[in-house]
């Protein structure tokens, strides 16, 4: 239970038990505390997030004793599939590593979260190369509509676009890096330490650290962009290459006009 005494005050923790008891009795076969309130990096506006196993059903949120209550549901092959899915193990697998179990009378909880531990990144290894690949080269489309969108003075569209953007790229790479989160706060700062300082420069103006205007913000994402296809360039096929080199190709030749 040390993620529990780390993690979740008692009043949380007694409150989280009881929202855990309520789920059992509707059928619930286990239910897990995980996030902040496991990890112990809460704030005051911190939710409680809970996952149960049992039926699958929709992600819903709720108020018990001053509480925010986040609550996802899936079977336990749905949690296995997530130890196996190259954009889901960042987050998936350090939760379960770190989750406090709060029921769990057939201990399928118990037999993930041992799971978890014992997850390595070699088990995926191909798949991790190969849908990283996909995943940059389908966000070529991306860079083809903010330039689109720019040089027909589309500013607020390319600004979704290029929002968009911004956030996907970090996603890509942490894969690409194998780099494991507990929130989902942390990926994208982990991605800037590891990719140094030209890569901080851009994200930072691609999310407006500074206040940056909203066609220098896209220009900071092309050039992100340009970063994380040098990075990943040797994973990608003949295809592949002829599209992401494709939009980068249109990107340099909008820095010369």
């Amino acid at each position: 239970m040390t993620g529990a005494n780390a993690g979740a005050g008692k009043p949380a923790l007694a409150t989280a038990r009881k929202v855990a008891r309520r789920l059992r009795g509707d059928g619930a076969r286990a239910v897990v505390l995980v996030g902040s309130y496991a990890h112990g990096r809460t704030h005051y506006a911190s939710d409680i997030d809970l996952h149960v196993i049992g039926k699958r059903g929709e992600h819903v949120l709720e108020r018990c004793g001053g509480y925010l209550f986040s609550i996802s549901r899936g079977t336990a092959a749905d949690a296995r599939r997530g130890f196996r899915d190259p954009f889901a193990v960042g987050k998936d697998v350090p939760g379960w590593r770190h989750a406090v179990i709060l029921e769990d009378p057939h201990g399928i909880g118990r037999r993930l979260r041992l799971e978890a531990r014992r997850w390595r990144w070699g088990l995926i290894k191909e798949k991790v190369n190969r849908e990283v690949a996909d995943a940059i080269t389908h966000r070529a489309e991306n860079v083809h509509k903010i330039l689109g969108l720019l040089s027909q003075g589309w500013t607020m569209a390319a600004a979704v676009q290029r929002s968009f953007l911004a956030i996907v790229l970090p996603g890509i790479l942490a894969v690409h890096l194998r780099i494991l989160y507990e929130s989902e706060n942390d990926y994208a700062e982990l991605v800037a330490r590891k990719m140094g300082q030209p890569w901080i420069r851009c994200q930072r103006a691609a999310l407006g650290g500074h206040g940056e205007s909203s066609a220098a913000a896209s220009e900071a994402t092309l050039a992100l962009y340009l970063l994380a296809a040098a990075k990943l360039w040797p994973l990608l096929d003949q295809e592949q290459r002829a599209v992401v080199g494709g939009a980068c190709d249109l990107i340099r030749r909008r820095n010369r006009v």
